[in-house]
């Protein structure tokens, strides 16, 4: 399993709050976009609505021109066609205007001019095109395309319509006025911030809110002209700036202009960025803000945990633990636990102690009440086999094995009983036969009643190699060796056998699986002494190794009497309970 990564609590605290502000920061941003997506869709229907609405401001004025010319073709005087007084008579209606009158025939050829004295020779008329020419034909009034002046050159437009003179020939009677009368009749009717252009049916500039003398005139762009190709509608394009504008457009049925209604990008998207830098402001305070009441909080959780660190430390070095206050109430508990724990644990050791001085004295005392047990019973075999002679031999085993005995119980003493090492088992049994003898082997406990068997059954093999075998004579010795081994499968089996019979609460630990049981396997081997011959009877020791031991649970022993030195091979299963206590510790 990965370890885990710890953070602290401050990065901890900033990191929740975070996660709660992202999905209302981003909550809200859907929000302005939302926004900016209606404010565009209010943008483009205002366009909409500023392209109608300058066509009607321009188409009215148009109107009013047509009205005049409509009213100045019933001059009787043209009727009659006496063209000095007609002349006379338009002069007057456009005195002190920037409006020009021509009669003109179909063909490109001036009758009369306004701007011209009567009688002057004139200039060629404008050709009308074949649409003009179609519309004339029909007896419709036409508003023409924008033209140069054939006098004074600037950018003029002209309403005419065709009048019938006594020789049935067909006239053409126009007003003619320059493109900035259009413009001055289009900018109060634009609101501020939008640019207005009006465009006549060939795709050239008439006007134009913004820049007019340098844009009348001359052709359109003609990305703009083929986006607005309907009758109305909106598109995005690149304006004379060579800035993206937002246009809302519509065509005249009166005057077959096309009218455009434009806004920089920008401006549309201003409100979007507005709100989106509003909401940056706003989020980056609400973090900032975050890190540092996180910074703060934190501080106390830190503080707290600091404190509660201490006294875990305090409690598991058995020293006092006091309480600890703390705006924090769990934490404070936890301090309230922790000090509980502490006073408990002291007593519990107050307890153990003294169960432990108890334990050791009762120990010291049935150590010198065994002592003195077994002084008594050498005193009282002494005693008994001092007055025969015969028997000093008894006498001599008797008081070895006593000593033997009495030998194993200062080792095990000495261990407060809880086992004894095999090496000193081994050193203890050999010490008085000098250094005739080598042993080596892991450090293997074993506990107190099995100690005592192989005691007894080592000083056995040495008491018997010094009176026959390899340390009889002077160049004998003994090799002993010792190791662990995994122990026989029965063996594992008979112990968990024997464990499934307890209750109550071992079971939750003898549910683990069991630890796989091992064996001590011990060997004597002498060597270098005179030639050994198997026993014809069977004296103390031999039936102590032969028959007592084995009765040990888990207890084997191999005795050969090879010629070369006798060999005696001891195995015991280490005890399961000991192999538990291992394992646990």
């Amino acid at each position: 399993m990965p370890a885990l990564k710890h953070i602290s609590t401050r990065l901890y605290l900033f990191a929740l709050v975070t996660a709660v502000l992202v999905p209302v920061l981003a909550f809200t941003a859907l929000l302005v976009t939302r926004y900016s997506a209606s404010e565009r869709t209010r943008f483009e229907t205002e366009a909409l609505e500023i392209a109608h609405q300058v066509a009607l401001v321009v188409d009215a004025q148009l109107a009013m021109l047509a009205a005049m010319l409509q009213a100045l073709s019933t001059s009787t005087a043209l009727a009659s066609n006496d063209l000095a007084a007609f002349h006379a008579e338009a002069v007057r209606l456009v005195a002190g205007r920037d409006a020009i009158i021509v009669l003109r025939e179909l063909r490109p050829r001036q009758i009369l001019n306004t701007q011209r004295p009567f009688g002057t020779e004139l200039p060629p008329a404008v050709p009308l095109s074949s649409a003009d020419l179609a519309r004339f034909k029909d007896g419709r009034s036409v508003v023409s395309a924008v033209y140069a002046s054939p006098l004074s050159g600037e950018p003029r437009i002209a309403v005419a319509l065709p009048v019938v003179s006594e020789s049935s020939a067909t006239r053409v009677l126009a007003i003619t006025v320059p493109t900035t009368r259009v413009r001055d009749a289009l900018v109060p009717a634009v609101p501020a911030g939008w640019i207005a252009t009006v465009g006549d049916e060939n795709g050239i500039i008439v006007t134009r809110s913004a820049r007019h003398d340098e844009v009348s005139g001359k052709p359109g762009r003609s990305e703009y002209l083929a986006s607005a190709a309907g009758r109305a509608g909106t598109f995005t394009v690149t304006g004379f700036e060579g800035t993206r504008l937002l246009a809302g457009y519509y065509r005249s049925d009166f005057s077959h202009w096309l009218f455009g209604a434009n806004i920089p990008e920008e401006v549309v998207e201003a409100p979007l960025w507005q709100s989106l830098f509003a909401l940056g402001v706003l989020g980056a305070g609400a973090i900032a803000l975050s890190a540092l009441l996180a910074y703060l909080f934190g501080s106390t959780f830190t503080a707290a945990t600091a404190g509660l660190s201490q006294r875990a430390a305090a409690l598991g070095a058995g020293e006092p633990v006091a309480p600890m206050r703390s705006p924090l109430a769990e934490l404070e508990r936890v301090s309230q636990a922790l000090a509980a724990a502490a006073a408990a644990i002291g007593e519990r050791e107050r307890e153990r102690t003294r169960s432990e001085t108890q334990r050791q004295l009762l120990m010291n005392e049935l150590d010198h009440r065994v002592k003195n047990t077994l002084a008594i019973v050498h005193s009282i075999v002494h005693q008994t086999l001092r007055a025969d002679t015969s028997d000093s031999a008894a006498r001599q085993a008797i008081t070895g094995r006593l000593m033997a005995l009495a030998q194993t119980h200062d080792v095990l003493t000495s261990e407060s009983w809880q086992g004894a090492d095999v090496g000193e088992l081994v050193a203890q049994a050999l010490r008085p036969h000098g250094e005739r003898f080598r042993g080596t082997g892991p450090c293997v406990s074993l506990p107190p009643r099995l100690a005592i068997s192989l005691a007894l059954a080592l000083h056995e093999l040495a008491t018997n190699a010094a009176k026959y075998g390899s340390l009889s004579n002077a160049s004998g010795a003994v090799d002993i060796t010792w190791a662990i081994a995994p122990a026989p499968e029965h063996s594992t089996a008979a112990c968990v056998d024997a464990r499934s019979k307890t209750t109550g609460a071992q079971r939750n630990l003898e549910a683990a699986p069991a630890p796989a049981a091992q064996r001590l396997v011990l060997r004597w081997i002498e060597k270098g002494g005179p030639p050994v011959k198997p026993p014809t009877r069977q004296g103390f020791g031999t039936k102590l190794l032969q028959r007592a031991l084995p009765t040990e649970a888990g207890v084997s022993v191999t005795v050969e009497f090879n010629p070369d030195g006798l060999v005696c091979v001891i195995e015991a299963t280490l005890p399961p309970a000991a192999k538990a206590a291992d394992a646990l510790s």
